[in-house]
């Protein structure tokens, strides 16, 4: 018998008999049956996560951690660093993250153990899946076996609180907890519990991640439980950069890609360049650019939530409504102003003297003075968005460049810049600009790549200095700054180059 349903992932087990969330009551009446007529020397597999208790153990524990800011500040590093060295596809994830964010955070507040287990018994009852229980407890002379990928020290409280007599006979350790995952619950608990016990078991799982496990017993269920919810760590908590990355331009890693190797590096080789100390003064403009991007990044939600409210058809991203309760003004601006400050500590120790009116000073004198000015500079960037998310269409397309100018050449207000760190940013505002002014003004949007055209304008400015001076701009800054340009650009160049050739063919 075999049942299947929209909740469930398409792979088919031979014998796994499957319901989903709409199909509770064919569900219990199954369970209840095959529970029933096991015989007495039979055992009971159960996972535990969103099955015996109907949330998510290690969520639901990194949820608990306190103070909230450092638990969400350690896990944004370490999705950061992981997505380039262990997150790279699916089974890295599955098998490594979830051990790096319960180990290194419980490392980093270690007072957070004490406090799982001190709220376990209200958790505990909180979310226990009564409909299970009630069926298991129909055959109490049968031993239960609790199958997890999570963690020992953070579902055993739980069970503990569920069902006493439960065995954890399979679960991850703290230091090693990537290696259950690699070995697979059944190989786990052969060893424990030899194959031909396990063969004769009845299991009870609600994930297909259990698959080498479901298809070695002989009574496999794979439930969707009604009342079961996976609910991300901090799932209402701001985290920066959340909108951008993961609703505003999902799947393409923006803050890297559109953020780091855009703004940052032409900022980089336009400003850093000229600076007395250029590696320090890199490292306080990233800082200062995450600082204004955190600001940035609450004028495209207000944008989108906007867009939404007052349009009949809106083109706003799937996840906008979710993030209304993530997206929160006043911890943005904590962190914009945290960031500011530090990346202005570092940049007026350094290079205090690349900074306009700050040349002279005394280094606490230089650093309040950037900081007001960063302030200043913050709040006007955000009037910038407000205004332009207030605007009719045809102003937008007027009002979008001062974005693109607050995002790159208005730095040069504040920091000293030379001619070819000027037309890097300015070419930069221009190639953004022109594919917008195609979308308002035609109504549709041509996909011209911005890029090449960074390093087009990038060509134009420079021949019109040599008009004036020939050796005031063609030296090793506007190589490096058109060799990046051509970098960022060089999909776009071979496609344009390609069809340019089949046109000449034609």
């Amino acid at each position: 018998m075999s049942h299947s349903s929209p909740d469930a992932h398409e792979k088919a087990f031979s014998h796994v008999i499957s319901f989903g969330k709409d199909e509770m009551e064919s569900a219990l009446d199954c369970l209840t049956t095959t529970i029933q007529a096991l015989p007495s020397d039979s055992l009971i597999v159960v996972d535990f996560d969103e099955t015996l208790w109907l949330r998510n153990s290690t969520e639901e524990y990194l949820n608990s951690l306190r103070p909230r800011w450092a638990a969400i500040l350690v896990l944004a590093a370490i999705d950061l660093v992981g997505r380039w060295i262990w997150f790279g596809n699916h089974v890295s994830r599955h098998v490594y993250r979830d051990w790096c964010r319960v180990l290194l955070t419980t490392l980093f507040l270690p007072w957070s153990l004490p406090l799982w287990r001190w709220r376990a018994p209200r958790l505990a009852s909180q979310w226990r899946n009564n409909e299970l229980l009630r069926i298991l407890s129909a055959r109490p002379e049968l031993p239960i076996h609790v199958a997890t990928f999570g963690f020992n020290i953070v579902v055993g409280p739980l069970v503990r609180h569920i069902v006493p007599t439960a065995r954890m006979s399979c679960a991850a350790s703290l230091l090693f907890g990537y290696k259950i995952r690699k070995k697979g619950k059944r190989a786990h608990l052969e060893a424990l519990l030899g194959l031909n016990d396990l063969t004769k078991a009845a299991v009870i799982s609600d994930s297909e991640d259990d698959a080498d496990l479901l298809e070695v017993c002989k009574n496999a269920f794979l439930i969707r439980w009604a009342k079961s919810q996976f609910k991300p760590a901090f799932s209402e908590s701001y985290r920066p950069f959340y909108y951008t990355q993961r609703v505003k331009r999902p799947g393409g890693n923006y803050m890297c890609y559109g953020v780091l190797f855009e703004d940052v590096a032409f900022l980089w080789i336009a400003l850093a360049w000229t600076m007395p100390f250029p590696v320090v003064g890199m490292l306080a403009l990233l800082v200062v650019h995450l600082s204004f991007w955190v600001i940035y990044e609450l004028g495209y939600f207000e944008n989108d939530t906007a867009a939404a409210k007052r349009e009949k058809a809106p083109n706003v991203p799937s996840g906008t409504a979710e993030a209304v309760r993530r997206m929160k003004s006043g911890p943005a601006w904590i962190v914009a102003l945290l960031l500011g400050i530090a990346g202005g500590a570092i940049l007026t120790r350094y290079n205090a003297q690349s900074v306009h009116g700050l040349q002279g000073l005394e280094w606490a004198q230089a650093f309040v003075g950037f900081c007001g000015i960063w302030l200043l500079y913050l709040i006007a960037s955000r009037i910038a968005f407000w205004v332009y998310n207030r605007t009719n269409t045809e102003l937008r397309a007027y009002v979008y460049v001062i974005l693109q100018v607050f995002r790159s050449i208005g730095y040069t207000i504040i920091i000293d810049c030379n001619s070819v760190g000027g037309a890097l940013l300015l070419a930069l505002v221009f190639a953004r600009w022109q594919p917008y002014l195609t979308y308002r003004f035609a109504g549709v949007y041509r996909p011209v790549s911005y890029r090449l055209l960074t390093a087009f304008y990038l060509i134009v400015l420079a021949l019109s200095s040599a008009m004036v001076s020939l050796t005031s701009f063609f030296f090793v800054q506007f190589f490096v700054a058109l060799s990046w340009s051509l970098l960022l650009a060089q999909t776009q160049l071979r496609e344009l180059i390609t069809r340019s050739s089949v046109s000449d063919k034609a």
